[in-house]
């Protein structure tokens, strides 16, 4: 499968090009280039910045990709960008979210319905995350683009340049000899949240790319494969 990652230098996109190419794909990554990572040979490297729109025209004229894993989209403007340049030329684009989208609750794990958090705590990289999503439902509903939306949540391993954005709000507490995390609410009630290696979330990805490659309904697929991400690996929580 011809797969783009969008990044893919940085914690949970490089994770995510060394599974892929693990797994006997053939990855294309696009970044500024300002990075060194150390990226299996067989990985193609296209240098752009993403926010520069004609340059992202030119590099990706007569490209093509099976699946798009887009993780460093972070403006509602970055997805536009994607929809109209990839519309009718890839099989399945998925979109790098967060559950720190999600209002506070004091049960885990909770459902794709539950409520978004557009209150004052939300900070401007949530309420992004929150209208990008948006424009994919959109335009998954009018165009029928083929759009799966991941929510990411508290992810840790090498290379992580931002380490306290998902554990904002709270106060994280070991449980002794345990791979959860305890997040301490307003009234000293305790919620154990799982924690979610690199690699194991870069291994979601893979299934989720194949499974849209796979199903002859992709709307179906994409569904299917935010549903179990949010039950599964990553968690859906409160960031």
């Amino acid at each position: 499968m011809k797969v783009l990652v969008m990044g893919g230098t940085q914690f949970n996109g490089l994770a995510l090009v060394h599974e892929l190419v693990r797994a006997g794909h053939d990855v294309t990554i696009l970044n500024r280039g300002r990075t060194d990572a150390v990226l299996p040979r067989a990985v193609r490297r296209l240098v752009g910045d993403r926010t520069d729109h004609d340059r992202m025209r030119e590099v990706f004229r007569d490209e093509e990709f099976d699946c798009i894993q887009d993780m460093s989209a972070y403006h509602p403007e970055d997805v536009q960008l994607m929809i109209d340049l990839f519309r009718g030329r890839t099989g399945h684009y998925i979109f790098a979210s967060s559950t720190v989208m999600y209002a506070p609750s004091g049960v885990l794990p909770i459902g794709e319905d539950h409520p978004v958090d557009r209150g004052p705590r939300q900070n401007e990289y949530g309420l992004h995350k929150i209208l990008c999503e948006e424009v994919l439902v959109r335009e998954h509903r009018t165009t029928g683009f083929p759009a799966t939306s991941v929510p990411f949540s508290m992810v840790f391993g090498p290379r992580n340049i931002m380490p306290d954005r998902e554990q904002r709000m709270f106060a994280c507490l070991r449980r002794p000899r345990d791979r959860h995390v305890a997040h301490a609410l307003a009234d000293d009630r305790l919620v154990f949240q799982p924690r979610t290696a690199a690699g194991n979330m870069a291994g979601q990805q893979v299934e989720h790319a194949q499974a849209g490659r796979n199903q002859q309904d992709r709307q179906d697929a994409a569904r299917a494969a935010e549903h179990q991400c949010a039950q599964g690996e990553a968690q859906r929580a409160h960031g």
